[in-house]
């Protein structure tokens, strides 16, 4: 190894040296690269990962005249297997119409009770027909809800046909103004 001083760095014009590199610098060493090549495996892995959860869990968005449909089939369901007492058939029905009338036209009634629901839809004009089956039935079903009435199963039947009504007639009416 040569020994290096002052005398040996300067050259005979005045200018120092050129001298080959002391070591390696890190960002030109196999290690290097091999380490950056992981890091951006595992952030391209990550992305994959968020993009897949994320598309995994996006269900189409249903209407909600058919969510409605649906859920008062199988309501219906429950009703004819015997497997739902009359105080929760209704408040389930309860929701149900809830949702519905949100999903469809916007109205957000879920902190109504059962006699303002039926003063709101007087106030948006809602069809008389509809309205008066409904305005029967929501006072009617007060009664079973909160006092723990039985009710025949021809009644509970009746009114779930009111709300398959309702849906189908809103359903239409929608479409033929469109």
């Amino acid at each position: 190894m040569k020994n290096i001083n002052s005398e040996n760095i300067i050259g005979d014009d005045g200018l120092y040296g050129i001298y080959g590199l002391v070591g390696k610098p890190f960002w030109q060493t196999n290690f290097f690269y091999i380490t950056l090549a992981i890091f951006f495996l595992i952030v391209f892995m990550f992305i994959i990962y968020i993009l897949v959860k994320k598309y995994k869990n996006s269900r189409p968005i249903e209407q909600p005249d058919k969510r409605a449909l649906r859920e008062l089939d199988g309501l219906r369901e429950m009703l004819l297997q015997n497997k739902i007492n009359s105080k929760d058939f209704y408040l389930n029905l309860t929701v149900i119409v809830k949702n519905y009338l949100f999903g469809r036209f916007g109205y957000d009634l879920f902190g109504l009770t059962d006699h303002e629901l039926v003063r709101f839809l007087q106030n948006k004009n809602f069809d008389l027909s509809l309205l008066e089956s409904i305005k029967e039935m929501f006072l009617s079903m007060e009664v079973i809800k909160f006092a723990n009435a039985q009710v025949a199963k021809g009644l509970m039947e009746k009114d779930l046909v009111i709300c398959v009504d309702l849906v189908r007639k809103t359903t239409l009416t929608s479409h033929m103004q469109k």
